[in-house]
């Protein structure tokens, strides 16, 4: 999608959200995915998904961490940043009242609950994310074992069955597909389904929004 301000970005949609919900990356070469998280001071505010749409827009890592942290947010998120022009990459954990940033100098991981240092003492709701305390175990052991780095090992983790959800049926929680992002002096992008072994992937890149 290209905007009148001149920004273009392309983000994975669910069906009845705004776009900046899931996984993206925009023309100033900004990468970003996400995680929900169990906050503990819900307020009145300014909702997550408004957050998320605005950041779509940022232009750098700082900018969208100033959108992510907007003080009248109604609660909190986990939010992956990645930049191609800075070559940084960070993550931010949010509360509506407090947050943490994180630096990624090397290999990280996230789910669905808190891990940062400043805020990793607030615990996962049993029943709200299903599991995520155990897949970012598993995720934890695998990257590990991985040396050296590679996509391809990077998909065998997002991939293992502990950790990319099948349906379950209590809840009508699982992993609807797998992102792999690409970042060096381009973004590629290859989004694998959920039944990806009989459809392959889809291939996105920076150049496409041009």
């Amino acid at each position: 999608m290209k905007l009148k301000n001149g920004t273009s970005f392309f983000a994975y949609c669910y069906a009845g959200r705004l776009p900046g919900y899931a996984f993206s990356f925009n023309s100033h070469g900004i990468v970003m995915s996400e995680n929900t998280l169990p906050t503990p001071d819900r307020k009145m505010g300014v909702p997550r998904c408004l957050l998320d749409r605005s950041t779509l827009e940022g232009k750098t890592i700082e900018d969208n961490v100033q959108r992510a942290l907007l003080p009248q947010r109604c609660g909190g998120l986990s939010y992956n940043l990645a930049s191609m022009r800075e070559k940084r990459a960070v993550n931010v954990e949010t509360t509506s009242e407090n947050y943490c940033v994180t630096e990624i100098p090397d290999k990280f991981l996230h789910a669905n609950h808190y891990v940062s240092e400043g805020l990793k003492n607030i615990m996962a709701q049993p029943g709200r994310h299903d599991g995520t305390v155990e897949r970012y175990g598993r995720g934890i052991e695998l990257i590990s074992q991985t040396t050296p780095k590679s996509s391809k090992k990077a998909l065998n983790i997002l991939s293992d069955a502990k950790i990319f959800q099948p349906l379950h049926p209590e809840t009508d929680l699982y992993t609807v597909c797998t992102a792999l992002f690409e970042i060096s002096d381009g973004i590629v992008l290859r989004l694998y389904p959920h039944e990806r072994e009989k459809v392959g992937y889809m291939r996105f890149s920076f150049e496409d929004l041009a």
